[in-house]
């Protein structure tokens, strides 16, 4: 099976989930969650917060509550006075891409991986969003501080919430290409990593071998090399 038609085949079926979802009434305009109150339970530093959230859950089919609820605007829904949400800072994960072809990348130790799966783990480039910072700054920031590479041809992927009922940050994913090299990194990660130069093939070889151990990486990985895709297949067209 040609590229093209893998591409094609692909778009076709995104095509179709799209129109039946529009033809769906049941996912559109779906009442929003409301969060009534809050407070903090435990704070270390800029790096975590504990809160607990009164959440309101309105009922199937309901419109969306009104700016100030009243009482009767509540009485259908249901309240949970408990629901833990954690705040972690916002982060971006970079995956570039050098002008040989070669994409950059991480063998490092991350506690979570070793926590969960005892071992290490591929990486792409990664760092918080400073308060001062748009996205993008971050990840060219971090391309720089980390590699040493800067790139005039970048793509975001997308932003993505951690944990769909907990937050845990917004992850903010990005791709480069044609990487240049304009000096040595100036890092300060206290984990220990090693830098690696990969194919494609080789890089979606580690992809479906699970070496990427945290899910934003994987989707990283993956959303870098559909982006790859679909550019080499525009520069044919």
């Amino acid at each position: 099976v040609s590229t093209q038609s893998t591409w094609d085949r692909f778009n076709r079926i995104i095509e179709e989930s799209l129109s039946r979802m529009s033809n769906n009434n049941s996912s559109k305009d779906l009442p929003m969650w409301r969060t009534l109150d809050s407070k903090t339970i435990l704070q270390r530093g800029k790096w975590v917060t504990l809160e607990e959230h009164k959440v309101y859950i309105p009922p199937p089919g309901s419109a969306s509550l009104p700016q100030h609820p009243s009482d009767e605007d509540l009485k259908n829904g249901t309240i949970i006075g408990d629901w833990t949400w954690i705040k972690t800072p916002d982060y971006v994960n970079v995956l570039a891409q050098r002008e040989d072809g070669k994409w950059i990348l991480f063998h490092q130790s991350k506690y979570g991986a070793m926590r969960y799966f005892q071992s290490n783990s591929l990486a792409p480039i990664g760092g918080y969003v400073e308060p001062s910072e748009d996205t993008l700054t971050t990840a060219k920031r971090e391309l720089l501080e980390e590699c040493g590479y800067e790139s005039d041809e970048w793509y975001n992927l997308g932003s993505y919430v951690t944990d769909a009922n907990r937050g845990c940050g917004v992850g903010h994913l990005f791709c480069a290409f044609n990487a240049k090299f304009k000096g040595h990194s100036t890092s300060d990660d206290l984990e220990e990593q090693h830098e690696l130069l990969l194919t494609s093939d080789e890089l979606m070889e580690a992809l479906e071998k699970g070496e990427f151990k945290v899910l934003s990486w994987s989707l990283n990985v993956s959303l870098s090399l559909q982006k790859e895709l679909k550019r080499n297949l525009s520069k044919k067209a």
